[in-house]
């Protein structure tokens, strides 16, 4: 831990803080609120480490301005920035209401337990032992503790969590199998990462159930079996190019941006809402991008022989001439985007 580079980033996080504070007026563009305050971060030697999130009234959080976006400042705006120093993340947040509004004001103030480090405030909370799930939780700090691990380890969130992997990574329509032997590696271990993820990646692998590949998932997919250089690293965001796009504008091309505003509370799980002419083209431009510009290291027989690819694959990628072909079929083959029993 380089505590030097931790502390520079959370007094600029403050310095800048102040500075949003005071440039923020009603109906300024969000894109030009977003840049001031992303140039000044860089102006106080720090680095952005995730775009400016300038969310208004019922969009809760995780919203930035896209490029041409024309959104003015509004309501009750939550501002969340995020700052690095050579990798040492600071963030900081807060809200502010610019329609002199009493319900906003009065939300702010609630917030304010949240926006400072003294996350308990005795007047914020009823007195005395609280129940939850049938759980007694005492008072105080030690009994937020308490109710996260309480939750952390309840059987509800064990099996909601375990369908959740098992569904992204395992299959379209996750068996009880699939979901148990996940839940099973969760209590075993108490929760530890490890066990889990490696619990979610033996039953992926030993899968035969469809599973879709979301674009994001595909994406990351694709680059690593490659082995293709496509996203910047900590070192070379202000100064490496090489043809390649910003890593925010990677996703918003593949058509599943961050801080997708049609999905509040997270991507869909349903292929269908991914199935289109249109995704599919993006694939098709993004394999030419990344074997254009990302230089893989593997030729789309290896990477075929690597994944054990079916003969359907096989026939399909042998039937083209030509190595940057070849790879743009694998890569939107139906074996690679998950596809194969639609």
């Amino acid at each position: 831990m380089d505590k030097n580079k931790i502390i520079k980033a959370g007094k600029i996080a403050k310095e800048v803080k102040e500075y949003a504070k005071s440039i923020i007026k009603k109906d300024m563009l969000l894109l030009e609120i977003a840049e001031l305050i992303e140039t000044k971060i860089k102006e106080l030697g720090g680095d952005i480490a995730f775009p400016v999130n300038l969310s208004i009234n019922d969009i809760a959080a995780h919203y930035t301005p896209n490029n041409d976006d024309k959104t003015k400042a509004h309501g009750l705006l939550k501002i969340d920035i995020g700052i690095h120093v050579e990798g040492w993340i600071a963030d900081t947040a807060f809200s502010i209401d610019l329609e002199d509004n009493e319900e906003n004001k009065k939300l702010i103030e609630m917030g304010e337990t949240t926006n400072s480090w003294d996350f308990f405030k005795k007047w914020h909370a009823e007195p005395g032992n609280k129940t939850v799930l049938g759980k007694v939780i005492s008072p105080g700090k030690g009994g937020l503790r308490h109710l996260t691990d309480f939750l952390a380890s309840h059987e509800n969130t064990i099996m909601f969590i375990s369908f959740k992997l098992a569904e992204h990574f395992v299959s379209d329509n996750p068996s009880k199998s699939d979901i148990d032997y996940i839940a099973n590696a969760w209590r075993l271990s108490n929760g530890g990462l490890d066990q889990i993820h490696s619990a979610v990646i033996k039953r992926a692998i030993s899968s035969k159930a469809p599973k879709f590949q979301w674009p994001m998932t595909w994406l990351f997919q694709v680059v690593r079996l490659s082995d293709a250089s496509f996203f910047k690293g900590w070192d070379q965001i202000e100064k490496y190019d090489e043809g390649l796009m910003e890593v925010r504008k990677i996703f918003e091309e593949l058509g599943q941006s961050f801080w997708h505003t049609r999905q509040p509370n997270g991507y869909s799980s349903a292929k269908s809402e991914w199935l289109s002419g249109e995704m599919f083209e993006r694939r098709i431009r993004f394999s030419d991008a990344i074997y254009t510009a990302g230089y893989p290291s593997f030729t789309p027989q290896e990477i075929m022989d690597r994944i054990d690819a079916n003969e359907a694959t096989r026939e399909l990628v042998n039937s083209l001439v030509g190595r940057k072909k070849k790879f743009i079929a694998l890569m939107c083959s139906p074996e690679l985007m998950g596809l194969e029993h639609a």
